[in-house]
């Protein structure tokens, strides 16, 4: 009678395929779950950076944006967005708690023109009027120095457009007011050129604010998302 290892070795010796097929199972399956798993973590972790990313806040900023028209002789119109000035924090520029408050909350729910309850809206425009112009333009440089004292008419609209990052900034828009009309005609986006192709989308986004300024132009200044101004020697192109 064999013992029992001989013929345990016999049985495996009859076997030894399926153990080899079981091993290259086993050693597969470690090797693709270990894959898996690396992939699976790897893209939750981008997943939760992303997320990260995204939550960044600029509500606390805000910035000035002069959008600078010019026709070409191809018939197009040539669009530059210029940075009046760097990013400002909010209390700097309107410096009232309440206020920053009710902007701040427009900030992360408004899409496009920004409208505050009153009194929030006069006083929101009237603070961005003053950043852009100053208290007493005749305290102006050029003004001191005897200079010829240059008028431009201009529009300023605070708006909220989700930036390249999902970002909510609160953007004012400055546009000279001689260009209003002929934004409003929605054939002009396809001729408008910008001069950075990353601006390119801000030829729908002037189009939208020509078309509300036929109707800001009948409210009064105290719920009047859009308002015209006068700036003194200085031009926007």
């Amino acid at each position: 009678m064999s013992s029992p290892f001989l013929s345990l070795m016999s049985w495996a010796e009859d076997h030894v395929r399926l153990f080899q097929f079981l091993s290259a199972i086993v050693a597969i399956s470690l090797g693709g779950g270990g894959f898996v798993l690396g992939w699976l973590l790897r893209h939750a972790k981008a997943q939760e950076e992303r997320k990260n990313y995204l939550q960044l806040e600029n509500d606390e900023q805000m910035v000035f944006e002069g959008h600078v028209l010019a026709q070409t002789p191809d018939g197009k119109i040539k669009l530059e967005v210029v940075s009046w000035g760097p990013k400002r924090s909010l209390g700097d520029v309107f410096n009232d708690k309440l206020l920053e408050d009710a902007i701040r909350k427009a900030v992360k729910h408004e899409n496009g023109l920004v409208s505050l309850p009153p009194p929030g809206q006069f006083l929101m425009m009237t603070c961005i009027k003053d950043a852009v112009v100053g208290n007493d333009w005749t305290a102006n440089p050029a003004a001191l120095k005897g200079r010829p004292v240059q008028e431009d008419r201009i529009i300023i609209a605070p708006v909220v457009w989700p930036g390249a990052r999902e970002d909510r900034l609160l953007r004012v828009v400055i546009i000279d007011v001689d260009w209003m009309a002929r934004l409003a005609d929605p054939a002009i986006i396809e001729r408008i050129v910008a001069a950075e192709s990353y601006y390119q989308h801000r030829a729908q986004r002037l189009h939208d604010i020509a078309a509300a300024w036929a109707g800001e132009q009948k409210k009064d200044r105290e719920v009047a998302t859009i308002w015209p101004m006068t700036i003194h020697s200085a031009k926007l192109g």
